[in-house]
């Protein structure tokens, strides 16, 4: 049967974000749905997740961006990115491991390593605006402050049952020698009330976070490098937040698969909803591709496990994620159903048309850069057409666009044209109301990637 939803997801910015779709599915909820996993498309590394009220926020660093982004989604199926307007390259060529946390007085901290160095902003909407808290865009650490050897990113804010705010941070220099640290935090959440300490436990490398259960100390963090096949996530365990930490017994807890659904991962954080408690952390995509400085790396979303020993068992990857039961937000409604996929060109099987319509953020159509491209789909029978979302290989790329629609494969009509990065949150959908059994998406034109024309998806409702 068909169902129509209007979800409207109201902000604390004044804005709103518009999602229709009609589907012909029994899939209408959440309560029978996986969130997939990956869970967000693209290129997107170091994750750090938060729900504030009734949504969920995740935050990471984006190589193809020159500005912070998040992600934020009301079911935990159906996901929007956003750009923030701080931190920016503006104060350094990159923008790593972000951490946002809610503070005690309700406002939310944003920690960064931007330009090698620490900053922290804060806003009063996990979406911003965010402003640095120092004067000048002075940072909180700069890189080798306190010790030279050490790399100073991936701050991890913990805050404790007594509101006492902890930050952990450090890596190691030339993919050697982690160190990490930690320090207590003013109530002003941007100084620290001694410095900090070294409390670097065996087999650290980078990315520290840390979680309390049961009146223990989890200290979790990675080892490896993170664009090879070494990377994973292991931990230690502490009765005070400032250590010391001793390894624990079923560390790591998640590594590389046979199955490759989990591919040099790590760089996680944890969240726990009722009475479970779920990880997102990044892993390789494969088939193995790297644009830009290392592999594209993809945030996924599993649930993690501890014990009442204080063991955290092995995370198991999946390829379909969660159940968010834990989402208020049931509404959920899947894109019409795709007879035949075809392409103008793909650059292998592997990138074959048909990936763009399995509803899965890991697989890709591709086809080499250099000249247009077209990708159609024939969904068997006319039937009306309300929306059409692209999820293209770099989310908010300037992929220079047009989308068609026909009835007979022969005679077309325009339905959108647009710059992608025009827009202002990704995936744009583009919305009318037609009759239609084929659609076809022409890339005009881009040069966001080097290499290749791709989308992740192409949702048709």
């Amino acid at each position: 049967m068909n169902c129509k939803h209007l979800i409207v997801t109201v902000l604390c910015l004044g804005l709103a974000s518009i999602f229709y779709c009609e589907a012909k599915t029994t899939k209408t909820t959440s309560n029978t749905h996986y969130s997939g996993n990956p869970l967000l498309p693209g290129d997107f590394a170091d994750p750090c997740i938060l729900q504030f009220k009734d949504t969920f926020y995740i935050y990471a660093t984006a190589w193809d961006s020159k500005d912070a982004i998040v992600w934020y989604s009301a079911n935990f199926i159906d996901w929007k990115m956003r750009k923030l307007n701080w931190p920016t390259t503006k104060i350094g060529e990159v923008i790593w491991a972000p951490c946002v946390v809610k503070g005690k007085d309700g406002r939310f901290y944003f920690y960064s390593a931007t330009g090698h160095n620490i900053y922290v902003g804060a806003a009063n909407h996990p979406m911003g605006p965010f402003k640095n808290l120092l004067p000048n865009e002075q940072p909180l650490v700069k890189n080798r402050q306190y010790w030279h050897d050490m790399h100073s990113i991936d701050a991890d804010c913990f805050i404790d049952d007594d509101g006492q705010a902890y930050l952990y941070y450090g890596s190691g220099h030339d993919w050697k020698n982690g160190m990490c640290a930690v320090g207590r935090l003013n109530d002003d959440m941007c100084s620290f009330k001694e410095t900090p300490v070294l409390v670097t436990p065996k087999n650290y490398f980078e990315a520290p976070h840390l979680m309390k259960r049961n009146g223990v100390y989890f200290l979790m963090y990675s080892d490896g490098i993170c664009i090879e096949d070494s990377y994973k996530v292991r931990y230690a365990t502490s009765k005070s937040p400032l250590g010391p930490f001793n390894e624990g017994v079923n560390s790591p807890i998640l590594t590389n698969t046979p199955d490759s659904l989990s591919w040099s991962s790590g760089h996680h954080y944890t969240i726990r909803f009722g009475n479970k408690d779920y990880i997102a952390y990044h892993k390789q995509a494969i088939p193995i591709y790297s644009p830009f400085w290392g592999p594209i790396r993809q945030v996924a979303f599993d649930e993690m496990k501890v014990g009442n020993d204080s063991i955290i068992q092995k995370v198991i990857p999946t390829r379909n994620g969660v159940i968010p039961t834990f989402a208020k937000n049931k509404t959920y409604c899947e894109p019409l159903h795709i007879v035949k996929a075809t392409a103008s060109a793909q650059i292998s099987k592997a990138y074959s048309a048909d990936k763009a319509f399995d509803n899965h953020n890991g697989t890709l159509w591709a086809a080499h850069a250099g000249k247009p491209a077209w990708i159609k789909a024939d969904l068997g029978k006319i039937t009306t057409v309300k929306s059409v979302v692209p999820v293209f290989d770099i989310i908010a790329g300037d992929y220079v666009f047009g989308i068609e629609y026909s009835l007979d494969d022969k005679n077309w009509k325009k339905y959108d044209d647009f710059k992608n990065n025009d827009a202002k949150e990704w995936p744009r959908a583009s919305i009318k109301s037609v009759k239609a059994r084929f659609v076809k998406l022409t890339v005009k034109s881009q040069t966001s990637e080097p290499k290749r024309i791709g989308l992740w998806e192409l949702k048709i409702y």
